[in-house]
This record gives structure tokens, C-alpha cells and sequence, in this order.
């Protein structure tokens, strides 16, 4: 029963060198939108979890060879075999939450999170030695970071960010303008700064465009009143 879990170093390289390969596979996708956690994190997350699946493997097959060779030993010795993956799962989730950023209200980093936590899984399964399950995971994987938003169509969300140093009365146009152009303002943040004696008024507006061009909404937005700056943006750019 021993020889069936001590693992080969063939064994153990093949499931490493799957593990290399698809934690770059999810990696490379990331970085080539440019995230913090890329291709080189993907890979260490998952041969990281990957070699603490194969201790696991190895301890419990130690332990068990000690039990069949002491019948002592049997009496005190236990395995739990999920022990230090569960201690990963917990674990990965430190690595995930340095990659999520709250700013004004936006919250940045979440899909970036979930592929590093996915990468874990993916290592784990590799270092258990269930193919199957990894392989299975990581075309599951792939699909939703590269294809979803091909398959499906969402909300054009965007915020808009204005800027100016005068009474209200600016705030109240571009209110009117969303009013009256049906679009539905899903959130606001109102910020004020100061800078030389002079006030900054600062608004943020959560729309869905429903298909409006952007540079024309801001061009818009710009004849209807003197303002500082008026910036679009997509709040989603680095929740992936």
C-alpha cells in the first residue's frame, strides 16, 4: 500500500512542471492586462502550492510506512492528508487581499484576486495528483478571464469625474444633462479640496452609457458649463 502513495521523482517533476504551466497559462492572461499580479506570481502561487500538496503526500506516506513497520507506532500516529491545504486555501487569501484596492468608493483587484486563489487550486490538485480535476479547472479558468465578456453583454458602466472651483450651479447641469439624456446615475461621490486659498469641488458620477461615445458625452458635458477637468474613465480597469 506504501509503494502506491510514496511518489517517483518523475512523479513529482511531472506534476511540478503542470503546475509551472498552468499557473503561467493564468499568469500571462493578467499580465497582459497589465496587473500587479502577472505572470511570474501565477507561477510561484501555484508550484508554491503544488510542493506543499507533494510534503503533504510525502508526510502521510512516511507516516504510514512508520504504522506498517511498528505496530507502536500505529497506535499514536495519525494523517490528515487535507491538513496543509487547507492551511493554503486560508493562506493564499493574504496574497489575494494585496491585490485588491479601495479607491473613492471603487473597489480594484477582485478578478486579480480570484485567478491567484484559483491558482492555488489548481497547484494543489496538481500536487495531489488529480489531473483531471486541474486540467478541467483551468480551461473553466480560461474561459471566464478570456471569453466571457465576448459571449455576453454588460452594462458600459463609466465614471465621470468633475472638476471645478465655482458655486453649485455646475453640479446642477450636468445632473440635468444625465436627467435628461436617461441615464441612470448608479452612484455618487462629492469631494472637496483646497489648494492656494482656492476650493476644488470634485464630483463623481456612476452611469451606464448604454452605448453613448465617450469623447462625445465629454465634449457634452463641456459646453454646458466652465469646468476645471472633466475625466471618463472605466471603474473596471483594474477590477480584473
Amino acid at each position: 500500500m506504501n509503494e502506491l502513495l510514496h511518489l517517483t521523482n518523475g512523479e513529482t517533476l511531472v506534476r511540478l512542471l503542470f503546475a509551472v504551466l498552468a499557473g503561467g497559462i493564468i499568469g500571462y492572461e493578467r499580465e497582459k492586462k497589465g496587473r500587479a499580479a502577472g505572470f511570474r506570481t501565477h507561477i510561484l502561487v501555484a508550484v508554491g502550492s503544488c510542493i506543499l500538496a507533494l510534503i503533504q503526500e510525502e508526510v502521510t506516506s512516511q507516516l504510514i510506512q512508520m504504522a506498517e513497520s511498528s505496530e507502536a507506532a500505529s497506535t499514536i500516529l495519525s494523517a490528515d492528508n487535507t491538513r496543509i491545504t487547507a492551511q493554503i486555501v486560508s493562506g493564499i487569501g493574504f496574497l489575494g487581499a494585496g491585490t485588491i484596492v479601495v479607491s473613492n468608493g471603487n473597489v480594484r483587484g477582485l478578478t486579480t484576486a480570484a485567478s491567484i486563489w484559483a491558482a492555488a487550486g489548481i497547484g494543489i490538485a496538481f500536487g495531489m495528483g488529480f489531473y483531471a480535476i486541474a486540467g478541467t479547472g483551468l480551461v473553466i479558468i480560461l474561459i471566464t478571464l478570456m471569453l466571457i465578456k465576448r459571449l455576453f453583454t454588460f452594462p458600459t458602466i463609466r465614471m465621470i469625474r468633475v472638476e471645478y472651483q465655482t458655486n453649485q450651479v455646475p453640479q446642477l447641469k450636468v445632473l440635468k444633462y444625465l436627467e435628461e439624456n436617461s441615464f441612470e446615475v448608479l452612484k455618487t461621490n462629492k469631494s472637496l479640496e483646497r489648494e492656494e486659498n482656492q476650493t476644488k469641488y470634485i464630483f463623481e458620477y456612476r452611469v451606464d452609457l448604454k452605448g453613448k461615445d465617450e469623447l462625445l458625452l465629454m465634449e457634452e458635458l463641456d459646453a454646458l458649463e466652465d469646468y476645471n477637468s472633466i475625466h471618463l474613465f472605466n471603474p473596471s480597469d483594474e477590477i480584473e
